[in-house]
Protein backbone atom coordinates (compact mmCIF):
# COMPACT_ATOMS: atom_id res chain seq x y z
CA UNK A 1 0.00 0.00 0.00
CA UNK A 2 1.16 3.91 -0.25
CA UNK A 3 1.60 4.09 2.87
CA UNK A 4 3.62 1.00 3.50
CA UNK A 5 5.80 2.65 0.60
CA UNK A 6 6.15 5.95 2.53
CA UNK A 7 7.31 4.34 5.66
CA UNK A 8 10.20 2.00 3.52
CA UNK A 9 11.34 5.18 2.44
CA UNK A 10 11.70 7.05 5.33
CA UNK A 11 13.77 4.62 7.01
CA UNK A 12 17.75 5.26 7.26
CA UNK A 13 19.60 4.91 4.04
CA UNK A 14 21.79 2.27 3.75
CA UNK A 15 24.74 1.58 1.32
CA UNK A 16 22.35 -0.95 -0.46
CA UNK A 17 19.67 1.34 -0.35
CA UNK A 18 21.51 4.00 -1.77
CA UNK A 19 23.11 1.54 -4.54
CA UNK A 20 19.97 0.40 -6.05
CA UNK A 21 18.47 3.57 -6.09
CA UNK A 22 21.71 5.12 -8.28
CA UNK A 23 21.36 2.23 -10.54
CA UNK A 24 17.50 3.08 -11.10
CA UNK A 25 18.33 6.45 -12.01
CA UNK A 26 21.36 5.29 -14.18
CA UNK A 27 18.85 2.83 -15.58
CA UNK A 28 21.31 -0.27 -15.00
CA UNK A 29 20.86 -3.75 -13.71
CA UNK A 30 21.77 -3.81 -9.51
CA UNK A 31 25.08 -6.30 -9.71
CA UNK A 32 24.61 -8.99 -7.54
CA UNK A 33 28.19 -9.11 -5.90
CA UNK A 34 27.72 -5.11 -5.00
CA UNK A 35 24.35 -5.69 -3.16
CA UNK A 36 25.15 -8.44 -1.57
CA UNK A 37 28.45 -6.24 -0.36
CA UNK A 38 26.73 -3.37 1.03
CA UNK A 39 23.51 -4.94 2.39
CA UNK A 40 25.20 -3.88 5.87
CA UNK A 41 24.84 -0.71 7.22
CA UNK A 42 28.78 0.32 8.04
CA UNK A 43 31.24 -2.51 6.90
CA UNK A 44 34.21 -4.12 9.36
CA UNK A 45 36.83 -4.68 6.85
CA UNK A 46 36.62 -3.96 2.93
CA UNK A 47 35.12 -4.77 -0.14
CA UNK A 48 37.01 -6.98 -3.02
CA UNK A 49 34.88 -6.32 -6.16
CA UNK A 50 38.70 -7.47 -7.86
CA UNK A 51 37.90 -9.13 -11.41
CA UNK A 52 34.13 -8.89 -11.50
CA UNK A 53 33.87 -6.62 -15.23
CA UNK A 54 31.68 -3.71 -13.78
CA UNK A 55 31.35 -1.07 -16.01
CA UNK A 56 31.61 2.50 -15.36
CA UNK A 57 27.86 2.53 -14.15
CA UNK A 58 27.83 -0.13 -12.09
CA UNK A 59 30.46 1.60 -10.26
CA UNK A 60 29.37 5.30 -10.48
CA UNK A 61 26.09 3.85 -8.29
CA UNK A 62 28.45 1.80 -6.02
CA UNK A 63 30.42 4.71 -5.54
CA UNK A 64 26.62 6.73 -3.85
CA UNK A 65 26.87 3.86 -1.69
CA UNK A 66 30.83 4.20 -0.51
CA UNK A 67 30.20 7.48 1.40
CA UNK A 68 27.39 5.80 3.62
CA UNK A 69 29.98 2.46 4.40
CA UNK A 70 33.13 2.92 6.67
CA UNK A 71 35.51 1.27 3.97
CA UNK A 72 39.06 0.28 5.01
CA UNK A 73 40.15 -1.92 1.63
CA UNK A 74 38.61 -1.71 -1.39
CA UNK A 75 40.21 -3.76 -4.25
CA UNK A 76 38.38 -2.43 -8.23
CA UNK A 77 41.05 -3.79 -10.08
CA UNK A 78 40.61 -5.46 -13.47
CA UNK A 79 36.96 -3.79 -13.92
CA UNK A 80 36.26 -1.76 -16.86
CA UNK A 81 36.45 2.05 -15.18
CA UNK A 82 36.70 4.08 -18.35
CA UNK A 83 35.13 7.44 -17.66
CA UNK A 84 36.53 10.01 -15.74
CA UNK A 85 33.58 10.46 -13.69
CA UNK A 86 33.40 6.85 -12.25
CA UNK A 87 37.13 7.09 -10.65
CA UNK A 88 36.22 10.55 -9.88
CA UNK A 89 33.27 9.34 -7.73
CA UNK A 90 34.95 6.47 -6.13
CA UNK A 91 37.85 8.23 -5.45
CA UNK A 92 35.81 11.47 -4.13
CA UNK A 93 33.74 8.98 -1.86
CA UNK A 94 36.85 7.41 0.18
CA UNK A 95 37.66 8.90 3.40
CA UNK A 96 41.54 9.50 3.46
CA UNK A 97 41.54 8.84 7.47
CA UNK A 98 40.16 5.20 7.31
CA UNK A 99 40.96 3.70 3.95
CA UNK A 100 44.34 1.37 4.61
CA UNK A 101 44.30 -0.47 1.20
CA UNK A 102 43.09 0.75 -2.18
CA UNK A 103 43.69 -1.31 -5.47
CA UNK A 104 42.58 0.47 -8.79
CA UNK A 105 45.11 -1.77 -10.92
CA UNK A 106 44.12 -2.38 -14.47
CA UNK A 107 41.39 0.83 -14.96
CA UNK A 108 42.03 3.53 -16.97
CA UNK A 109 42.56 6.56 -14.72
CA UNK A 110 42.70 9.94 -15.95
CA UNK A 111 44.79 13.01 -14.80
CA UNK A 112 42.19 14.72 -13.12
CA UNK A 113 41.43 10.70 -11.41
CA UNK A 114 45.25 11.04 -10.23
CA UNK A 115 44.74 14.76 -8.81
CA UNK A 116 41.77 13.62 -6.31
CA UNK A 117 44.04 10.41 -5.40
CA UNK A 118 47.19 12.22 -4.53
CA UNK A 119 44.70 14.67 -2.25
CA UNK A 120 43.15 11.24 -1.00
CA UNK A 121 47.23 9.66 -0.44
CA UNK A 122 48.68 13.25 1.09
CA UNK A 123 45.98 13.35 3.78
CA UNK A 124 45.93 9.96 4.80
CA UNK A 125 46.96 9.00 7.88
CA UNK A 126 45.89 4.80 7.35
CA UNK A 127 46.94 4.26 3.04
CA UNK A 128 49.44 1.33 3.85
CA UNK A 129 48.73 -0.36 0.54
CA UNK A 130 48.24 1.31 -3.32
CA UNK A 131 48.05 -0.46 -6.32
CA UNK A 132 48.29 1.26 -9.46
CA UNK A 133 49.38 -1.32 -11.95
CA UNK A 134 48.49 -0.96 -15.35
CA UNK A 135 46.36 2.04 -14.24
CA UNK A 136 47.39 4.99 -17.13
CA UNK A 137 49.99 6.97 -15.29
CA UNK A 138 51.64 9.35 -16.94
CA UNK A 139 54.91 11.18 -15.39
CA UNK A 140 53.25 14.35 -14.34
CA UNK A 141 50.51 12.61 -11.78
CA UNK A 142 53.46 10.47 -10.90
CA UNK A 143 55.64 13.49 -9.93
CA UNK A 144 52.65 14.94 -7.90
CA UNK A 145 51.83 11.26 -6.38
CA UNK A 146 55.48 10.96 -5.51
CA UNK A 147 55.38 14.27 -3.87
CA UNK A 148 52.25 13.72 -1.26
CA UNK A 149 53.86 9.70 -0.94
CA UNK A 150 56.98 11.90 0.83
CA UNK A 151 55.30 14.21 2.42
CA UNK A 152 56.62 14.95 6.22
CA UNK A 153 55.91 18.11 8.10
CA UNK A 154 57.86 18.77 10.96
CA UNK A 155 57.70 20.46 14.10
CA UNK A 156 60.20 23.34 13.62
CA UNK A 157 60.35 24.10 16.91
CA UNK A 158 60.60 20.45 18.77
CA UNK A 159 61.60 18.50 15.80
CA UNK A 160 58.36 16.42 15.98
CA UNK A 161 57.19 14.62 12.79
CA UNK A 162 53.71 15.83 12.49
CA UNK A 163 52.67 14.15 9.43
CA UNK A 164 54.07 11.50 7.62
CA UNK A 165 52.78 9.25 4.33
CA UNK A 166 51.67 5.80 6.04
CA UNK A 167 52.09 4.17 2.70
CA UNK A 168 54.29 1.05 2.39
CA UNK A 169 53.30 -1.03 -0.32
CA UNK A 170 53.07 1.05 -4.03
CA UNK A 171 52.14 -0.73 -7.05
CA UNK A 172 53.49 1.05 -10.25
CA UNK A 173 54.05 -2.15 -12.65
CA UNK A 174 52.99 -1.66 -16.15
CA UNK A 175 52.29 2.17 -16.94
CA UNK A 176 54.17 4.05 -19.43
CA UNK A 177 56.69 5.74 -16.94
CA UNK A 178 59.57 7.22 -19.05
CA UNK A 179 63.19 7.90 -17.94
CA UNK A 180 61.78 11.43 -16.41
CA UNK A 181 59.39 9.26 -14.98
CA UNK A 182 62.16 6.71 -13.59
CA UNK A 183 64.21 9.83 -12.12
CA UNK A 184 61.50 11.21 -9.90
CA UNK A 185 60.72 7.45 -8.39
CA UNK A 186 64.28 6.92 -7.93
CA UNK A 187 64.84 10.45 -6.18
CA UNK A 188 61.82 10.01 -4.18
CA UNK A 189 62.14 6.42 -2.82
CA UNK A 190 64.65 7.49 -0.54
CA UNK A 191 62.44 10.01 0.88
CA UNK A 192 60.11 7.77 1.61
CA UNK A 193 60.42 6.18 4.99
CA UNK A 194 57.60 4.53 5.38
CA UNK A 195 57.87 2.49 1.90
CA UNK A 196 58.67 -0.74 1.20
CA UNK A 197 58.58 -1.50 -1.86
Amino acid sequence: SYSQKQNINNKPRTPRRIYMKECERLGVAGERVITETTKGVSLDGGVSLKNKGLGDKQIQAFAEGVGAMFIRHLDLSNNRILEEKTSVAILSKLDPFIIQKLDLSKNRLTSKSFKILTKLVGESTNLLNLGLEESNLLTPSLKELMEAICRREVCPATDVVIYECPLKVLNLAGNNIDDKGAKIIAKAIPKCKNLLR
